[in-house]
């Protein structure tokens, strides 16, 4: 469990690599519900699943799900039970269709890119999809035709879209980057490139990626123990406003492999640091420095802590995919 986690006031969602995904409600304390399983498949599959959750609806993805190619499903609760309202398949061939996935509520965006394999391509594609009345069409098929994994990471607000490409190479140099698309007379169109001057290469700029209203986060957690990178919108333009980087950091940290961003709070995911994993708090009130450093309250060494982070209002949830035994996810009240 915890290779993908998903949060909304009530509900809490994780995702374990075959054993479907575990719905908790809050209702008389946090207690598991069910567990989501694809109606055409036992699990979702594979390492790369991911999950978004907005109040009643749940959308979860995985490689290994459905046909060949990996598929996204949409779980509703109604009447307290959680069915299968639909499932996402794309315009085209399917790499690894739901590698990572973004929901608002009435758009979802699925990346599908592989892994870096010799054998596979690096190329990657993300689509759109819009929800009219009860019934999905999917709105683009977004790409750049590069080997750079385009897809990795996904992120959706309104007619925003951001998506990540962490072997991007914007300057001939293989450090990563997130392209932002904007819906324009009912068109998507790329209207931005957010890239890092001071990112060295293999920084893997784009691995996790964030977006709420006019504010963004990147995770870069590659490069020397990573870091992550807060934009702000104005009018059309987006600029930088932080570097984020862990006080207590080392090489082996992959601080940025998950990012969550909500309400002027940040947090970022370091599963490899101190060998056990951590995440870290940050807000904009405090010029995005940290104010919190989270932990388990029963660590194990090589137990990913961070490698997933969701964020509701001032409520974290953090998975822990590779603990000794069965794999927990843990929610902090901030």
């Amino acid at each position: 469990m915890g290779r993908a986690v998903a949060l909304s006031a009530e509900t809490a969602v994780v995702v374990a690599e075959t054993h479907g995904a575990h719905v908790f409600e809050a209702h008389g304390g946090w207690n598991r519900k069910t567990v989501l399983t694809p109606d055409d498949a036992g699990d979702f599959g594979g390492h790369n699943v991911s999950a978004a959750l907005v109040g009643d609806e749940a959308i979860v993805g995985g490689p290994s799900a459905g046909s060949e190619g990996g598929a996204v499903y949409l779980f509703e609760r109604v009447d307290g039970q959680w069915r299968q309202r639909h499932q996402f398949v794309p315009d085209g061939g399917r790499g690894e269709f739901g590698r990572a996935v973004g929901f608002d509520g009435d758009r979802a965006v699925v990346g599908d890119v592989s892994d870096p394999t010799p054998e596979r391509s690096w190329i990657g594609r993300a689509y759109v999809f819009r929800r009219h009345d009860t019934n999905w069409t999917q709105e683009a098929t977004l790409g750049t035709d590069a080997q750079n994994l385009f897809g990795t990471s996904v992120a959706v607000d309104g007619d925003t879209v951001l998506i990540g490409a962490p072997y991007a190479e914007p300057d001939g140099e293989r450090i990563g980057a997130v392209y932002g698309y904007e819906l324009t007379d009912g068109e998507w169109q790329r209207r931005t490139t957010f890239t890092a001057d001071d990112a060295v290469t293999d920084s893997l700029f784009g691995q996790s990626v964030a977006i709420d209203g006019d504010t963004a986060a990147v995770g870069a957690p590659g490069g020397g123990g990573g870091s992550a990178y807060v934009f702000e919108r104005t009018a059309d333009e987006w600029t930088r406003q932080a570097r984020i980087t862990a006080p207590d950091g080392d090489s082996e940290d992959d601080f940025g492999q998950s990012v969550a961003l909500t309400g002027g709070i940040a947090v970022v995911g370091a599963p490899g640091a101190a060998r056990i994993g951590h995440a870290y708090v940050f807000r904009a009130a405090d010029d995005w420095t940290e104010t919190r450093r989270l932990v388990a309250a029963d660590p194990n060494e090589d137990s990913e802590f961070g490698f997933a982070v969701a964020l509701f209002d001032d409520t974290v949830l953090v998975g822990s995919p590779r603990f000794r035994e069965a794999s927990p996810a843990y929610l902090f009240d901030l």
